[in-house]
């Protein structure tokens, strides 16, 4: 299973998919990206197209950097638990992401029907 998932770690860094971003993310999913990981962005060296902070941006993201928030927070105490316990919020934090993008594709369908 590792070896399937991992494979691609073997293989030389595909360059051909590098600005796939420039042309698959709305202009609002690339402010939000620079303003989420911006600091570790310009860190590593990536170009950003926004370095301004925005409210706006920050309120649209916030349910999902709150529900990224609390999924760390879940794995992290799961794996204080004990092993029956831990494999059974490991199985069940799916329900969770799939929680989450039912409410993302709702009120993105809102959104699109307000414009």
């Amino acid at each position: 299973m590792i070896g399937k998932i991992h494979k691609s770690l073997m293989y030389p860094v595909n360059t051909g998919r590098m600005d796939l971003w420039k042309t698959q993310m709305t202009d609002l999913e690339v402010k939000i990206a620079d303003q989420i990981a911006g600091k570790t962005a310009d860190i590593m060296g990536y170009s950003r197209k926004t370095k301004k902070f925005s409210w706006s941006v920050y309120m649209k993201s916030l349910p999902m950097a709150v529900y990224g928030k609390i999924l760390f927070r879940l794995m992290q105490w799961g794996s204080l638990l004990p092993y029956r316990s831990s494999r059974w919020l490991s199985l069940n934090l799916p329900k969770l992401v799939r929680f989450y993008s039912r409410f993302s594709e709702k009120s993105a369908v809102v959104t699109q029907e307000k414009q």
